[in-house]
């Protein structure tokens, strides 16, 4: 007869027998799985927000190694897998850091139906990094390869992208020079344009050559315009060379041979009247007409035909003498009108027109569908020098083409000045 010492030792035994087979002493419970263990379920990974994944590989699943692959995995260890969908919108290149991926990566392309393997990666002391270009346009899935450890296999998967600045562009739309040299023979000069791209850069660089010497200027840059307020000397400019951004990404425009005024504003008056405009130093000279109106009325006093320089600047000799209402037309932009503008015998005169606006090429003074069909009938047309066509090639790069189109359209609808001026 077994003491009960026994009974109790061997009770006691077979409960513990039966606690360990249903895993109720186990150190550490399985993890429950991860949602991207398969290419249908990939976690995503962006370059425009430069995300990150962190997991450890007892939550992968269960992972087959292709024969293409590079990966040699040991029979012994449970290979695990977690996939990702790599987004390189806007990317040059990416890095793709694997902090405790302790087997390597896969790279595949195409769709999760039809995969094609591009890349493979072998881990390095248990981490595996991959220097990886890839095409913007193009969908690429990447599966992480790990053993697991008992649980001691945590991991982090990084994408870093570079991703390029976009483009510098500069233009200089926009010269106005004054009619006349200062007390110390300086001319002022007025730059504005447009500058895309570099957005931290809030400044400008100007440099300009004339017959007179070389002057460096800065100029204040906001959004997507930039303008220059400078003064100069010579009798011509040489070149004005704008320049915005770094080694890194850097834009310039130049614009060459442009007259200087040769009247000093402290000459005795001629009589003259000269005028100005902002002006597109790129365009060869233009015809215009100035017209004298008795003022408040439509009844015409004179008028003028006008050349318009590249420097923006007319000239009309031994004009009539008074008080005018003037409207000035120029071939391709709209008229423009001024009101009681006094013309002086024994003064030299001065017109500021500003900025004429642009678009008008049918003559009628209004934009419209007959601008465009005048357009359309020289589309994709060079325009020659000294062609009296030349008002056509609204931005005065030689050819007739969208951006003509695009100059209508932006003043589209609208009627320059008519007299009587209001």
């Amino acid at each position: 007869m077994k003491s009960i010492i026994q009974i109790i030792l061997i009770t006691a035994f077979l409960q513990l027998f039966s606690l360990l087979s249903i895993g109720a002493f186990a150190v550490e419970a399985d993890l429950p799985l991860a949602e991207n263990i398969s290419c249908e379920e990939a976690q995503l990974l962006a370059c425009q927000s430069q995300t990150s994944f962190s997991s450890n590989f007892d939550q992968g699943g269960e992972a087959l190694i292709d024969p293409a692959s590079c990966i040699t995995p040991n029979q012994n260890l449970q290979l695990r897998e977690f996939w990702f969908k790599v987004d390189l919108s806007g990317a040059l290149s990416y890095f793709l850091d694997g902090d405790g991926v302790n087997v390597g990566f896969e790279v595949y392309s195409g769709s999760c139906k039809n995969l094609e393997l591009v890349s493979c990666y072998s881990a390095n002391e248990n981490n595996t990094y991959i220097y990886f270009y890839g095409s913007g346009e193009s969908e690429y899935f990447v599966r992480a390869l790990g053993y697991n450890y008992d649980g001691e296999s945590n991991f982090q998967v990084s994408l870093n992208c570079f991703t390029p600045p976009p483009p510098c562009i500069l233009s200089i739309e926009e010269i106005e020079i004054a009619p006349c040299a200062n007390s110390e023979g300086m001319v002022e000069i007025e730059l504005a344009g447009l500058a895309e791209g570099n957005p931290n850069i809030d400044f400008v660089t100007c440099e300009i050559q004339t017959d007179g010497g070389l002057f460096f200027f800065d100029g204040a840059r906001d959004a997507d315009s930039w303008q220059i307020d400078a003064e100069i000397s010579g009798t011509s400019i040489i070149y004005i060379n704008v320049v915005c951004g770094n080694s890194e990404n850097y834009c310039s425009d130049v614009v060459n041979n442009i007259s200087l005024p040769l009247v000093s504003c402290e000459t005795p008056g001629t009589g003259n009247l000269v005028g100005t405009t902002i002006w597109d130093a790129n365009c060869t000279p233009r015809l215009g007409k100035v017209s004298f109106y008795q003022p408040g009325t439509n009844q015409l006093q004179a008028r003028y035909d006008v050349v318009i320089q590249n420097n923006g600047h007319f000239i009309i000799t031994d004009p009539l003498i008074g008080e005018f209402d003037i409207l000035v037309k120029i071939d391709g932009c709209l008229a423009e009108g001024y009101e009681d503008m006094s013309v002086s015998g024994n003064a030299t005169n001065f017109l500021e027109c500003g900025l004429l606006r642009r678009g008008e090429v049918s003559n009628d003074n209004f934009v419209n569908v007959a601008d465009l069909s005048t357009v359309n009938n020289w589309f994709n047309q060079a325009i020659p020098d000294g062609s009296l066509m030349n008002y056509l090639d609204l931005n005065c790069d030689g050819i007739v083409n969208v951006v003509e189109l695009s100059v209508i359209n932006s003043s589209f609808g609208m009627v320059g000045d008519v007299v009587p001026l209001d």
